[in-house]
């Protein structure tokens, strides 16, 4: 009896631990998560983006959004202060318009009162030419104000370039008569010889007396040479057939027939 006792308590466990087994077992994560692969292509990951992506703000949201009291504030202060700066710039536009405009209108009177004292002092010439040359002749006369003939040449290869060849190269570009400026460059090329037509010696007062001496050393090719000093008669001088053929005879003429004479030639006095 006993024995049928305890084989009808193994079966009873026996079918207890059956249904124990087939019972709803413990569900685990890693098996939702192997489940969710398998039936469906949205990962519990993926949802979670969504749902952050869903929530996040867009440029339309931002500008869309009502502004607050305190950010109203501070664009009516930024307001106040663009106002204020242009109208600061208009009236600085309007005064230096103002400044422009006066300025222009002093320089137009100071130009009319400079040409009526030049006409005052222009008055008695014209009344009486002949009286205002003898008047001339006459100051420059005096020996106590005399001009030094040595100052007058000295430095010419730092005149010339100041104010002989800008004048010759307009000459050249209007197509005028060039003898007499050719003379005053072929007069200095006979004055760097140190000789006068006496035969006296004199010295240069250059401070390149002696690059200035040696292009006219060479009396075959002083054409060439002196006209050819770039750094005192420039480009545009050497180039001109009229400019060249012009001095070379003037400088023939000095030569030849002396100063006195050519000067009364060319001046036809």
């Amino acid at each position: 009896m006993t024995d049928k006792n305890f084989e009808g308590d193994d079966e009873v466990r026996s079918e207890g631990s059956d249904a124990h087994g087939s019972g709803p077992s413990p569900q685990n994560p890693d098996s939702r998560e192997a489940m969710a692969a398998e039936g469906s292509d949205e990962t519990p990951v993926d949802a979670a983006a969504d749902a952050e992506a869903d929530d996040a703000l867009t440029v339309d949201d931002i500008l869309g959004a009502a502004q607050t009291g305190e950010a109203a504030a501070e664009d009516a202060v930024l307001a106040d202060l663009e106002s204020t700066l242009l109208n600061d710039l208009k009236r600085l536009q309007a005064e230096y318009a103002n400044y422009r405009r006066r300025t222009e209108e002093q320089r137009q009177v100071e130009i009319e009162r400079a040409k009526g004292e030049a006409a005052k002092g222009l008055i008695p010439v014209l009344d009486d030419l002949d009286q205002y040359k003898d008047t001339l002749i006459e100051r420059f006369s005096n020996r106590a104000i005399a001009d030094q003939l040595e100052r007058v040449c000295s430095d010419g290869s730092s005149k010339f370039p100041k104010f002989t060849v800008p004048t010759i190269n307009r000459l050249i570009e209007d197509d005028q008569a060039m003898d007499r400026a050719a003379l005053v460059v072929a007069a200095w090329a006979v004055y760097l010889r140190g000789v006068d037509e006496s035969g006296a010696t004199y010295r240069i007062p250059d401070p390149r007396a002696n690059y200035c001496e040696e292009l006219v050393q060479d009396q075959k090719n002083l054409t060439e040479r002196l006209l050819g000093a770039e750094e005192i008669f420039g480009k545009h001088i050497p180039k001109s057939a009229a400019f060249v053929a012009a001095f070379e005879r003037q400088l023939y003429n000095l030569r030849t027939h002396g100063v006195s004479a050519t000067l009364q030639t060319l001046l036809g006095d």
